[in-house]
């Protein structure tokens, strides 16, 4: 993987902006732009930045991608609540004696 990331600076509503993904991973990253134009001004910035993932008491309670999930656990739940008194107290068939 190279640690450079390069891109062409896009204009959208009067801001030069160029978007992209940051690793899922603990780190210090450095952000750095070098944008020359012949007869402009030249733009150096640099920003440091920490990226940290997620801890596990920040995600969403419920997340809806997991709701068939929730469906299959509760489902289960009724079936070992509803089956085993009807398979217990059912009354079995009698055999008539020839």
């Amino acid at each position: 993987l190279s640690p450079v990331c390069l891109g062409s600076l896009r204009r959208a509503a009067s801001i030069n902006a160029e978007y992209m993904g940051v690793p899922d991973v603990f780190g210090v990253y450095k952000f750095s732009v070098t944008y020359r134009r012949s007869g402009r001004t030249h733009l150096v910035w640099e920003d440091m930045v920490s990226i940290r993932p997620m801890s596990h008491n920040e995600w969403e309670r419920f997340l809806p991608c997991a709701y068939p999930y929730y469906g299959g656990a509760f489902a289960m739940l009724i079936g070992f609540v509803v089956f085993p008194p009807l398979f217990l107290y059912s009354a079995s068939p009698k055999h008539k004696e020839q």
